[in-house]
C-alpha cells in the first residue's frame, strides 16, 4: 500500500467510544452489550438518529443488529470500576 493510499484510509477512519447499555426489547426481554457513539454522541442522539438498525456488540462478542422499532428502553449501564 501506498503513504497516499494510507494517508487516505487513516482519513476515514471515524473514532468511536463504546458504551455498555441495557436494552429491554418491547416483549420485555433484556440485552446488554456496547454500541458505538461519535465523539460527544449520547446515547439517546443514537436512538434518535435515522438509521433504522443499532448494532450491538454482546459481552460474547457476538454483534448484533437490532430493529430501533423493536427497542422499549435503553439506558446506559454505569459499572464501578
Amino acid at each position: 500500500m501506498t503513504a497516499d493510499k494510507s494517508s487516505n484510509q487513516n482519513s476515514l477512519l471515524v473514532h468511536k467510544v463504546r458504551v455498555e447499555v441495557s436494552i429491554i426489547m418491547s416483549d420485555g426481554s433484556n440485552i446488554e452489550g456496547c454500541v458505538f457513539l461519535g465523539e460527544g454522541e449520547r446515547v439517546s442522539d443514537m436512538l434518535n438518529c435515522e438509521r433504522r438498525f443499532l448494532p450491538l456488540e454482546l459481552l460474547s462478542q457476538e454483534l448484533l443488529l437490532i430493529n430501533k422499532d423493536a427497542i422499549a428502553l435503553c439506558k446506559p449501564i454505569n459499572r464501578p470500576d
